[in-house]
């Protein structure tokens, strides 16, 4: 039963990841998403390398699409991105935002962050832990970054997503993000696996 949840959830992930994307495209419900995206001046190729998307305000935009594609409810619930009012009613767990799919190393879309395109206090949230994702064994952009980090031998670790979109434009490809997390064992013990050498670009603060 575990295991079947677990396809269940990467099929899900892989639709909610093209939802998505598909909302960043479309000429009236992805302006926002698109206006922020091309304000912070990223190429095209760079964003669609990593399927990055968008949905716009409102509070069930994935649910409607979950359920006329006949998703089931122990799925949605299992998925981390809808929660559930005192009445029980469910919403989706990203509004506004910007969507950056995090896919592990076999390229499973796991997990979503999101850039709010509001007021929103939370400027980035990301998605809870479920069955498929463990936030403290994951790094974002490593299944992309493969190839780069054997010939490289060593990794940059920045802290969030556009920090790594940032490298990729611009031909850096060696770099993974921990997205929410501190370094932590087990990330570290995962890029052992491909580079004896890692370096911390992390942000100034205090």
């Amino acid at each position: 039963q575990r295991d079947f949840l677990r396809t269940q959830l990467h099929d899900f992930g892989k639709f909610a990841a093209s939802y998505f994307t598909k909302i960043l495209d479309d000429p009236m419900r992805g302006t926002e998403g698109r206006r922020y995206l091309e304000n912070r001046q990223l190429n095209k190729t760079t964003l669609k390398r990593f399927a990055v998307g968008a949905v716009p305000d409102g509070w069930s935009n994935l649910l409607d699409a979950a359920k006329e594609k006949g998703i089931q409810d122990n799925v949605l619930d299992a998925s981390g991105l809808f929660k559930q009012s005192d009445s029980g009613r469910r919403y989706d767990f990203f509004r506004n935002r910007v969507i950056f799919p995090v896919s592990d190393l076999t390229g499973n879309i796991i997990a979503f962050g999101g850039r709010d395109l509001g007021d929103s206090p939370a400027k980035y949230i990301n998605s809870p832990e479920t069955p498929v994702y463990k936030k403290s064994r994951v790094l974002y952009g490593l299944n992309e970054a493969r190839e780069a980090l054997r010939k490289q031998q060593c990794a940059l670790v920045v802290e969030g997503y556009f920090d790594l979109l940032r490298c990729f434009d611009v031909g850096i490809e060696n770099v993974v993000a921990t997205c929410g997390t501190a370094l932590t064992p087990e990330q570290a013990s995962l890029l052992r696996r491909y580079v004896p050498e890692a370096i911390l670009v992390y942000d100034g603060d205090e």
